[in-house]
């Protein structure tokens, strides 16, 4: 295994430079990214990525050899998320909207198309027919978009460029499509019922199980594809389901991601494609749910898993190995890999650190090279920034509550705390640079960030154990306890120091 030279950095255009200063201006940590969800072309020639500038939001191709910008499309009118290549000419991304769903707001997507080899104009896809819609939500319109909720990408043909995505049709039923993102061309996959929420495709694009779930009878139904039409693999009633498909391996078998039969934590399991028997489980974790699987954009086969809120686990061999080379060139920099192109000669990476902003980098693995071609920050690239460490302390039930520590550059005593905690309540906060936590440590502040009991990603137990105890109860425990955990470490500190002076 060669050893990976890390070559000096490469500056996009969208990128401003910025001197290293000890205590960056404030509004300088609230910047948006300067790159966003960034993608390598299937050839390894180009990168798409969502780019923040002052003029607005962009989606932006660049040549990765010279990094110069191909390619610019304005997409400011709407919340660009992420982007991907449905083709070598073909950009599939997807924007969304925050719309009022009962009693809270959430976040509508939609997909649009944009086509390389012609006009770069946005073209919304799956639009025809959406306004009638009965089931989804309908579709509502913003600066002369309209967003339909549901955005999902189920897989690709590769064969003839096309991705493939499902709507509902007039009579409410979801049906899956094989769609032409450059100009929202389209042809009928398969054709589901009003129960139908997923497919497992292969290689080629073509269905092999379905998901179909019905609130009303509280019936899960996997079915698999069987000589042109679908049989019942299994059925299951439940009135929460915790089961739900993955795709399939190298080996051809089929994955599901479910709870543990305990009431543990999610985990990936091979599923019989004969009786819908779990035969073994493919991987769990002993303290950490997976919260989804990672899946090759050129097969749809399952090579990887993400774990907890920031773990990548990879059962692809090349990748594997791939991820150890990272590891091994990038110590303590979490290194992350994003896309590859299709001959796996070229691979995106992300790199971020307790002390810095995530970068991003192509690693060419034939020349065993990696250059910096963008900071998420260039303003911070340079600036010396708080170490934001793994901190974890003991509740007053007994419980270890794992959090995440900022303290200011050179404090030696007690400072002023701010006690942060994440949303949600069943989210959860994660290793590396955090913009707020780190502008608060910038001027003066201690911040504490704990995952405490409700927060998601740790199993079950852990999340439930928070159910009504918004403000009150083990929740809000959890988080005094934390304080009082910081102050009597930060007591102790000032106690060594002064018997060492």
């Amino acid at each position: 295994m060669k050893p990976i030279h890390v070559l000096s950095t490469v500056l996009l255009a969208v990128c401003a430079h910025a001197e290293a200063q000890d205590s960056p201006p404030l509004e300088t940590f609230a910047a948006l990214p300067a790159m966003q969800s960034p993608s390598i072309s299937p050839d390894g020639k180009r990168l798409a990525f969502i780019a923040q500038a002052d003029a607005g939001s962009f989606v932006l191709v660049s040549d990765l050899q010279t990094m110069a910008v191909g390619a610019a499309v304005d997409v400011s009118v709407m919340k660009p998320r992420n982007v991907v290549w449905a083709n070598e000419s073909t950009l599939l991304f997807v924007a969304s909207e925050t719309i009022d769903f009962v009693v809270r707001r959430v976040e509508s997507a939609a997909p649009y198309g944009i086509d390389l080899a012609g006009d770069l104009k946005i073209r919304q896809l799956l639009l025809e027919k959406a306004r009638t819609q009965t089931r989804g939500g309908g579709a509502t319109s913003i600066g002369g978009y309209a967003f339909v909720q549901g955005a999902q990408l189920i897989g690709y043909q590769r064969s003839t460029g096309l991705v493939l995505m499902p709507r509902f049709d007039l009579e409410a039923n979801r049906v899956l499509y094989a769609v032409d993102a450059k100009n929202d061309g389209r042809h009928l996959v398969d054709h589901g019922t009003n129960s139908t929420r997923d497919w497992v495709v292969d290689e080629t694009g073509a269905p092999r199980f379905r998901l179909e779930y019905s609130q009303e009878r509280d019936l899960l139904t996997i079915l698999r594809r069987v000589d042109n039409h679908w049989e019942v693999l299994s059925t299951q009633t439940v009135e929460i389901p915790e089961l739900s498909l993955v795709g399939l391996d190298g080996d051809d078998r089929l994955i599901v991601m479910q709870r543990a039969s305990d009431g543990g934590r999610f985990g990936l399991y091979v599923m019989s494609s004969q009786n819908g028997a779990i035969e073994r489980p493919l991987y769990t974790h002993p303290r950490l749910d997976v919260s989804s699987a990672r899946l090759d954009p050129y097969t749809n086969r399952v090579v990887g898993a993400e774990v907890g809120p920031e773990e990548i686990v990879w059962f692809d061999l090349e990748l594997l190995v791939r991820q150890r080379e990272l590891d091994d060139a990038f110590r303590g920099e979490s290194p992350r890999i994003v896309s590859w192109s299709q001959d796996r000669s070229r691979w995106i990476v992300s790199t971020e650190s307790p002390d810095r902003a995530p970068a991003y980098y192509l690693f060419d693995s034939k020349a065993a090279t990696a250059k910096q071609i963008a900071s998420t920050n260039m303003a911070l690239q340079r600036a010396k920034l708080p170490q934001r460490v793994a901190y974890s302390y003991r509740a007053r039930d007994g419980v270890e509550i794992p959090a995440y520590l900022t303290r200011p550059l050179g404090a030696e005593g007690p400072t002023p705390l701010v006690l942060l905690p994440h949303g949600g309540p069943p989210a959860a906060d994660v290793s590396g640079y955090d913009w707020l936590a780190h502008a608060l440590a910038s001027r003066g502040y201690a911040v504490l960030q704990p995952n405490f009991r409700g927060s998601g990603g740790f199993g079950k137990e852990w999340e439930e154990a928070g159910w009504g105890a918004w403000g009150i109860g083990v929740m809000q425990h959890d988080l005094t306890d934390g304080v009082a955990a910081v102050q009597r470490l930060v007591n102790q500190l000032d106690a060594r120091r002064q018997s060492l002076a």
